[in-house]
């Protein structure tokens, strides 16, 4: 109810407080017009997707989001103060948004942002990141922030105050599996990719101590995202289309063994996984929904 609540207020806030965008018109993905990627810190680029419910959809693009409240039909541009690389909405209808660099050769950094308002009013966090590190959120929509810190351990916010409000709740029990399915996205479940061999990747299955090979993929180059989403797994990445030129890649296997390619283009594609089992995919081209008959283009 509470959650409910706050969708309806959140509509209200926004069609007071801030201009439409043109209609952004809907459609199956559209004929190619340029393959150029931008930067990966470029705000036109989307890297991250929340959907709230079917009509209600907000995109991530670093320092900014963008909200549909209409099902995809019209779009409005929200800035959130600070470049994030991941952004959630909890119960309460409160956004975050997290930024979390892990160095190797460069300093690592974290911080995080807040929205009470529905995005007309920010507040930041630096964190010292040798007491707390907050590294990835681990809620989904609508749940009370949690988040992982860099050592493992899961905190939930359990006050207002970003410095000391974190209780711990658990670890994570196989860092390392998380790491290949949530980092490096080589692991969804039971399944993995082997790509000691580019291209001709392999899809495996690992269960029981047992590795049985499942697919081989033989043009795909490189993963960027896999999910199992309702009993079928997606994959997305890149494919040589020639000697010199890659293409954008996604594929869904059901039953293990049936693997059904979708045409996209543009950069590097990412899949997602929205509230209600929807399947979402995104790069510098848009934001598409998988449907029964085709990818639909959102954005």
């Amino acid at each position: 109810m509470k959650f409910n609540i706050f969708l309806n207020c959140i509509g209200l806030v926004i069609l007071l407080n801030s201009c439409q965008h043109g209609s952004n018109k809907r459609g199956y993905v559209p004929s190619p017009d340029s393959t150029e990627q931008l930067p990966a810190k470029n705000i036109k680029t989307i890297i991250g997707v929340v959907d709230v419910s079917a009509d209600t959809i907000v995109i991530l693009k670093g320092d900014a989001i963008e909200m549909t409240l209409n099902h995809g039909k019209t779009w409005t541009t929200i800035s959130t103060s600070r470049y994030i690389n991941q952004l959630t909405i909890d119960d309460k209808g409160v956004f975050w948004g997290l930024y979390s660099w892990l160095g190797i050769h460069e300093s690592s950094k974290g911080w995080m942002v807040k929205s009470s308002d529905f995005g007309k009013h920010w507040q930041g966090y630096d964190f010292n990141i040798k007491s707390f590190f907050p590294y990835y959120i681990m809620s989904s929509t609508g749940q009370p922030l949690k988040v992982m810190a860099s050592d493992y351990k899961i905190f939930k916010l359990t006050g207002p105050d970003l410095k000391k409000d974190w209780t711990y709740s658990e670890k994570v029990n196989s860092p390392e599996d998380f790491i290949q399915e949530n980092i490096y996205h080589k692991y969804a479940g039971e399944y993995r990719i082997d790509d000691s061999r580019v291209p001709g990747l392999k899809l495996l299955k690992v269960s029981k101590g047992r590795v049985d090979t499942l697919l081989h993929l033989s043009d795909v180059t490189s993963i960027s995202s896999m999910m199992v989403i309702k009993d079928t797994l997606y994959i997305a990445g890149f494919v040589h289309s020639d000697k010199t030129k890659s293409e954008p890649y996604f594929a869904s296997v059901s039953n293990e063994r049936k693997l059904l390619r979708y045409k996209l283009y543009g950069g590097l594609p990412q899949v997602s996984k929205g509230t209600d089992g929807r399947v979402w995919i995104y790069n510098n081209r848009g934001l598409f929904l998988k449907t029964d008959t085709g990818l639909l283009k959102f954005h």
